[in-house]
C-alpha cells in the first residue's frame, strides 16, 4: 500500500548578473536608463513551475530621503522598470506596490529587465540607495 500526495509548486527566481545597478551621477530631474550598459539584469525562472515575476522598488534613502512616485516632484522620483528593451516603460508608483512584469514564465524561462530613474527636484546631492525586488508567485 502507497499513498500519494500532490506536492506544492516551488516558485523561484534568481538575478544574473549579480551585483547593483549603478546608474552613476545623474543630475536633478533627469532620466537615465540601464540601456545598453552592463546592468540589464536577466531573470531565470528556477522553479518547478510556470510563474508570474512582480517588481517593486524601495523609496531611495541616503541624505533626504526621496519617495518613489509615479510622477517626479520635490524630493520624489520616479523608478520603472522595462521587459522589452525599452519599448515599453511600466511604472512602480510606490514602495510598497507590486507591479506584474511577466504574467507567466515558463521554466527555466528568462526574462531581461531594464531600469530607468528619473530623479526629483532636491537640494540634496548625496548618494542614494534603493531596493529593487523582483518576486516569484503563482501565475
Amino acid at each position: 500500500l502507497f499513498t500519494t500526495s500532490a506536492c506544492s509548486a516551488v516558485y523561484s527566481v534568481s538575478i544574473s548578473p549579480a551585483g547593483d545597478v549603478e546608474y552613476g551621477f545623474v543630475e536633478l530631474s533627469v532620466s537615465t536608463t540601464t540601456l545598453n550598459t552592463t546592468f540589464t539584469k536577466t531573470a531565470t525562472n528556477d522553479g518547478t513551475g510556470a510563474e508570474k515575476l512582480n517588481v517593486k522598488s524601495s523609496d531611495a534613502t541616503g541624505g533626504t530621503g526621496w519617495t518613489l512616485a509615479s510622477t517626479v516632484g520635490a524630493n520624489q522620483f520616479k523608478h520603472e522598470f522595462s521587459t522589452t528593451t525599452g519599448s515599453r516603460w511600466d511604472v512602480m508608483p510606490d514602495s510598497s506596490t507590486y507591479v506584474t512584469a511577466i504574467p507567466s514564465v515558463a521554466v527555466s524561462g528568462t526574462v531581461n529587465f531594464d531600469f530607468r530613474l528619473t530623479t526629483p527636484s532636491s537640494s540634496d546631492y548625496q548618494q542614494k540607495s534603493i531596493t529593487i525586488t523582483v518576486q516569484a508567485v503563482a501565475p
